[in-house]
């Protein structure tokens, strides 16, 4: 696991072929890890012949998008 950051991809589209220019699709994958302490130990207790077990958390988060993006071209310049 990784011991804080986080880590991404994604990807552009251009839809050339179109007649309206500067319309994009874009995808976005994003997994985030915290670092800091798991939080509170939280024993596992009353399941018969489990000893010494405990639940713990850790915090991170896993994020997906996706978007049409439509780009003005106002001063004529490259996308």
């Amino acid at each position: 696991m990784l011991p804080e950051g986080t880590v991404s991809s994604g990807f552009e589209y251009a839809f050339d072929w179109l007649p309206i220019s500067g319309l994009f699709l874009k995808t976005e994958y994003r997994y985030s890890q915290y670092g800091g302490n798991n939080g509170t130990s939280v024993p596992l207790t009353g399941i018969p012949g489990v000893t010494n077990a405990a639940l713990n958390s850790q915090k991170a988060t896993q994020f997906i998008s996706t978007e049409l993006v439509w780009r003005f071209n106002w001063f004529g310049g490259r996308y």
